[in-house]
C-alpha cells in the first residue's frame, strides 16, 4: 500500500460487526500511479453493484478517510445520493462506518499497519573492563 498523504501506513483491512476481516485492496490510476483510496470488493445487492472505497484524500479534522460508494444498476452508474460518502461515526462508544443504501447495511470499523521511521546516531561505548586498552590499572 502506498498513500502519499499517508505514508506511514502499509496495510488496511475492514473489520466487520461479525468479526470478519476483509484486507482493503489499491489500484492504479490511468497513468500507473497508485491511487489514494483503499478498495472492498464489490457487492451485489439485487440489481446493484456497490463499490466502496476508503478515500484517503477526503480526511476528516481527525484524519480518518471518507467512505466512499459508487453505485450501478445493469451496469449504468447512479447519479449520487446522500450515500455517495460516510463519515466515520461514534456509535455507541465506537468508531466506525455505517453505511446502508435501501435495504443494504455495511457496517465496519479499520484496522491499519502503521510503519515510521526514525533517524538516529548510535554510539558504542565499551564497559570498562581490566583489559579494556586507555583504562586505568
Amino acid at each position: 500500500m502506498v498513500l502519499k498523504n499517508h505514508p506511514h501506513i502499509t496495510r488496511v483491512w475492514a473489520i466487520q460487526d461479525d468479526g470478519t476481516e476483509e484486507q482493503l485492496t489499491q489500484k492504479v490510476n490511468s497513468k500507473g500511479d497508485p491511487t489514494e483510496q483503499s478498495f472492498f470488493s464489490p457487492q451485489n445487492h439485487g440489481p446493484y453493484e456497490i463499490t466502496l472505497r476508503l478515500d484517503w484524500t477526503e480526511c476528516s479534522a481527525s484524519d480518518d478517510p471518507m467512505l466512499d460508494a459508487e453505485i450501478r444498476q445493469n451496469g449504468k452508474k447512479l447519479p449520487y445520493g446522500s450515500w455517495h460518502w460516510t463519515p466515520k461515526e461514534c456509535d455507541n462508544g465506537e468508531w466506525l462506518y455505517n453505511f446502508s443504501f435501501q435495504s443494504f447495511k455495511f457496517r465496519f470499523k479499520i484496522g491499519t499497519t502503521n510503519q515510521r521511521g526514525q533517524q538516529g546516531t548510535t554510539r558504542i561505548i565499551l564497559p570498562p573492563g581490566p583489559n579494556v586498552p586507555g583504562d586505568a590499572v
